[in-house]
């Protein structure tokens, strides 16, 4: 989600390999319309009960 500040906040769900994959990608390549200045990762929580069962990109 986009905030007022112009950052972005979200939550990924996964298993431990594709949870990495996606922090990689998120603090590295990103949108390609979009410049990464800094990626901040808060809480972990381990869990096997995904809340989400799919994804999409709002523009």
């Amino acid at each position: 989600m986009n905030t007022p500040k112009d950052t972005v906040i979200g939550q990924i769900e996964g298993s431990e390999k594709s949870f990495a994959e996606m922090k990689k990608w998120l603090a590295n390549t990103g949108s390609p319309t979009r410049r990464i200045d800094k990626a901040i990762f808060g809480l972990v929580e381990e869990s096997d009960n995904y809340t989400y069962e799919n994804f999409a990109v709002r523009e």
